[in-house]
C-alpha cells in the first residue's frame, strides 16, 4: 500500500480565498485516491465550496484547519508572528 500525497493548502490566499482553491481541490479528489489535503482558512466558507460535491469517503480526505485570522499584504511580518 502507498503512502498518500498530503497537500497543505491555504484556502483563503489569493483574491477570491476559496472560491478558487476548493473547486481544484475537489477535482483532485475526485481523480486521485492517493491524494490527501489539509486546508487552512475559515471552515465555513470552505465547507460551503465543498457544498455536496463529493462523496463521502472523498471528503473524509479533506482536514480543515479553522482559522479567522487574515494576514493582509499590508500587514507587518513581525506583527504577524
Amino acid at each position: 500500500m502507498t503512502m498518500p500525497l498530503i497537500i497543505s493548502v491555504d484556502a483563503m490566499g489569493g483574491d477570491r480565498g476559496p472560491s478558487v482553491a476548493m473547486p481544484a481541490i475537489i477535482e483532485i479528489l475526485k481523480v486521485n485516491r492517493d491524494v490527501n489535503f489539509i486546508v487552512c482558512g475559515d471552515k465555513d466558507l470552505i465547507n460551503a465550496e465543498i457544498g455536496n460535491n463529493l462523496e463521502q469517503s472523498q471528503r473524509d480526505r479533506i482536514e480543515i484547519r479553522h482559522s479567522s485570522i487574515v494576514v493582509n499584504d499590508h500587514d507587518k511580518p513581525s506583527s504577524v508572528i
